[in-house]
């Protein structure tokens, strides 16, 4: 897919993450409250910088990874989850911090203010309210920032839409934005979101902004709007519980999960099976058995398979698409 950028999002473990940013140079998104570990690739990326050929040795006992530049680091801010805490981030800090990685950082989320409180259903008052501070603190944090253009500018779900209208008009060198809210949601929920967001955009002095929709796996959606960056950590739950995708859709690969009809053993013939793994898992360097005992591996093939799925799918133009996005 042209002019589309697909971030990784959730940690495993730090070396996966690492390895998935350096060595398979995909794209990842993690949480400020995962700093330590950002801090981390963060400084291998500057190693690969000086002596790019310091991946070689990855490939010694993994011929299946595939070497190449570092992909870019999205950090969103966690707000979100410390209010659910009854916390907030300290926005000074997080400033800071990103200052101190901004050489790394392509993009990061500013901290966003979450309406009411955990658990009760926000007035539209509070809403309001907090949809207004959000807006502030993107200004706060933009003065400050060594590479201001990688701040997010976040309007939810929810949100009234003059209050995007007006922030677009008054931002009209925004280059890039974030739509939140959207995990949870129903398709038609998340449809006719998009869609009003979209028409709000276009009727603005701000038509061509960039936007990210936070948490968003829907292909769908993701082809019929101009929708120009996601999230998704799809890829790593899956194989978290024993899952890939293929050519022939999700299919079971978990040794423990060996009775289920969508087990790769029960799902296809034994005497295709070896075609099947050659023209799936195979074009990666893996075998189901490898896959079938080993969660690193299912993570490191899910992304791959994911990267390679996004690079394939086409946008059609769309009587929709037309109406409302023709330049």
């Amino acid at each position: 897919m042209k002019n589309f950028d697909f971030y990784f999002a959730g940690i495993a473990t730090g070396k996966i993450f690492d390895d998935t940013v350096r060595v398979f140079h995909h794209n990842m998104l993690a949480s400020y409250l995962q700093k330590k570990i950002i801090d981390k690739t963060a400084h291998n990326m500057r190693e690969y910088k000086k002596n790019p050929d310091i991946l070689n040795g990855f490939v010694r006992n993994a011929p299946w990874m595939k070497l190449g530049a570092p992909g870019k680091l999205f950090v969103d801010s966690g707000a979100f989850s410390v209010w659910t805490k009854g916390a907030a981030i300290n926005v000074d800090e997080y400033i800071e911090w990103l200052n101190s990685n901004a050489d790394c950082l392509t993009l990061f989320g500013q901290v966003d203010k979450i309406p009411g409180t955990f658990g009760i259903t926000p007035t539209r008052e509070q809403i309001r309210e907090a949809a207004m501070e959000t807006m502030d603190n993107y200004y706060y944090m933009r003065a400050r920032l060594a590479n201001p253009d990688g701040l997010l500018y976040t309007f939810h779900y929810g949100e009234p839409f003059d209050i995007l209208y007006g922030m677009l008009n008054k931002a009209q060198n925004m280059k890039y934005m974030a739509l939140g809210g959207l995990v949870g949601k129903s398709k038609m929920e998340r449809d006719v979101f998009l869609r009003e967001a979209f028409e709000v955009i276009k009727r603005s002095a701000n038509p061509k902004i960039k936007v990210h929709a936070f948490g968003m796996t829907d292909f769908d959606l993701i082809k019929k709007y101009p929708i120009y960056s996601v999230d998704s950590t799809s890829w790593l739950m899956t194989a978290i519980n024993g899952i890939i995708g293929t050519k022939y859709g999700s299919i079971v690969v978990s040794e423990k999960q060996g009775d289920r009809n969508e087990h790769y053993s029960n799902r296809f013939p034994a005497a295709r099976l070896a075609e099947v793994q050659a023209d799936t898992v195979g074009r990666y360097g893996f075998t189901f058995e490898e896959l079938s005992n080993d969660l690193d591996k299912r993570i490191y093939y899910n992304a791959d398979f994911t990267k390679d799925k996004i690079e394939h799918t086409e946008r059609p133009v769309q009587r929709h698409s037309r109406i409302l996005f023709k330049k």
